[in-house]
């Protein structure tokens, strides 16, 4: 309230924008299931005033809102403006989807479900939901590298693979280059690693791409010298599947068939009412995928399927060694 006793709308919704964004942060910080140590503030400039954030100090590793405040910057009207949105609509969702390929090489929505944070727990509870529909056998699991997400993954579906996206890796790498040149060589060098088709040259390039962008950006380097597993893991399967199932690509692609159609109706009068429109969004795309012809086939799904490994390439080597530098090089020099 104003000393005359008009209230001062802009302070009530700094307040409430304050109060939300720490409510989120500290959510999902706790889903990560790591212990917490404290609180570290950042002031952030709004169109409503400033507010403080109080960021969330693990233990173990660390949290940071990149979706919530871009690192380094001062100043999100947008993003308070969108908050400011979102409490008076009342509804504030986040909503998950899980794209599977089965036996008869089709792919197909096996799940859908609000949630209110992209946390371990909700991801766990999710996966756990699939299992008890009946979501069995399952070999590889393709996403990015949300830890909520690969903890949940590793606890309960123990025994399958997860390859981590390369799209989402590559991603990473040019966020974590303090050039732009050089996450862009780097970025051009692990495409031509990753165009062979020889599990060993593949990895001789990514390699060979990680100790070119440490010559210029250590921490970019570390983060792919850590990733290299998980990244690569695509290799231990049948080539047939491996263009298919390095990038999480068919799942981007329909949680944008389902932004497109949610952005019509921008609010929902309730959340049942969007998981009503992205559960017929989500069965209209599982008919034409069913419609569709195999996008490869079946028979290399098969229990103990395994083809012949190509024959060693003279030379090869050293070939894929020199495309990665001309590839590095060239997008460095441009930029």
């Amino acid at each position: 309230m104003r000393a005359d006793g008009t209230i001062d709308i802009n302070a009530a919704l700094r307040s409430m924008l304050e109060a939300l964004l720490n409510a989120v942060m500290d959510e999902r910080a706790s889903g990560l299931g790591v212990a917490r140590n404290g609180y570290r503030e950042r002031r952030l400039g709004t169109c409503v005033g400033t507010v403080t954030l109080r960021i969330p100090k693990l233990r173990e590793g660390s949290y940071f809102p990149d979706d919530i405040v871009q690192r380094w910057s001062r100043t999100d009207t947008a993003l308070a403006s969108a908050i400011c949105d979102m409490w008076v609509s009342g509804v504030s969702t986040a909503l998950v989807t899980a794209v599977a390929c089965d036996l008869s090489a089709t792919w197909r929505v096996v799940g859908v479900e609000r949630v209110d944070a992209e946390s371990y727990r909700s991801w766990r509870d999710f996966l756990l939901s699939l299992r008890r529909r009946g979501l069995s056998g399952v070999r590889l699991v393709v996403s990015d590298a949300h830890e909520g997400l690969v903890r949940a993954v590793r606890e309960v579906l123990a025994g399958a693979s997860w390859q981590r996206c390369v799209a989402h890796l590559e991603r990473n790498v040019m966020e974590r280059c303090r050039r732009k040149g050089d996450g862009a060589g780097a970025v051009a060098a692990l495409k031509a690693a990753f165009a062979e088709s020889d599990p060993a040259l593949v990895r001789a390039g990514y390699r060979r791409a990680c100790e070119l962008l440490a010559e210029r950006d250590p921490s970019g380097a570390g983060l792919l010298e850590d990733a290299e597993a998980d990244a690569l893991c695509y290799l231990d399967f049948p080539r047939e599947h491996r263009v298919w199932i390095r990038t999480n690509n068919v799942q981007e692609w329909m949680n944008g068939e389902i932004k497109r159609r949610t952005r019509v109706v921008q609010v929902f009068p309730s959340p049942e009412s969007l998981v009503r429109l992205v559960g017929a969004v989500c069965c209209d795309q599982n008919d034409a995928w069913l419609a569709a012809t195999n996008f490869m086939d079946p028979r290399t799904l098969a229990e103990g399927y395994e083809r012949e490994p190509l024959p060693a390439e003279p030379g090869g080597e050293e070939r894929v060694l020199r495309l990665v530098r001309e590839a590095f090089d060239r997008k460095t020099r441009a930029a």
